[in-house]
């Protein structure tokens, strides 16, 4: 045990492998925010248009865009959070025996980092607000009278 301990690869693979994961996993999540975000403005133009030609100004458009958004990503990440514990906990579950089914002592403890969990939210928080200030570009790129006549 000592011998395995001090190996550094030994020590790092399985928290590694797991870092690795959920920082390809942040960064596709990333990724499709972008393009849903650039993909959402695109096609919502008109609507924008519409709501500005009502009296709705831009920054109340993208406050209601970030609304919007921060909702489906609460609800996300609540929903990707207990999946993740229950899945976890599941997978986990050949962990607490042995070989021949007898019980391991102690048993297994399915931990999590929320601390780092929490700097992967941040991270993604971080990258809407940077499509958003991308997206508050965009619907002032053109003019709504341009955008109604489009349609």
């Amino acid at each position: 045990l000592a011998a395995a301990e001090a190996n550094p690869l030994v020590a790092a693979s399985g928290a590694g492998v797991l870092a690795v994961s959920f920082a390809a996993a942040l960064a596709l999540v990333a990724a499709a925010l972008l393009v849903s975000l650039w993909t959402v403005v695109r096609r919502r133009r008109v609507e924008f248009a519409v709501l500005a030609a009502i009296g709705l100004t831009r920054g109340q458009a993208l406050g209601a865009l970030a609304l919007e958004y921060a909702a489906v990503g609460v609800a996300g990440a609540g929903a990707g959070a207990v999946a993740g514990l229950v899945v976890g906990r599941r997978m986990m579950a050949f962990l607490d025996v042995t070989e021949r089914g007898l019980p391991v002592e102690p048993g297994f403890a399915l931990q999590t980092d929320w601390g780092f969990v929490a700097v992967g939210a941040g991270a993604v928080a971080a990258v809407l607000a940077l499509a958003l200030a991308a997206a508050s570009r965009a619907l002032t790129r053109g003019s709504e009278a341009a955008a109604l006549r489009m349609e």
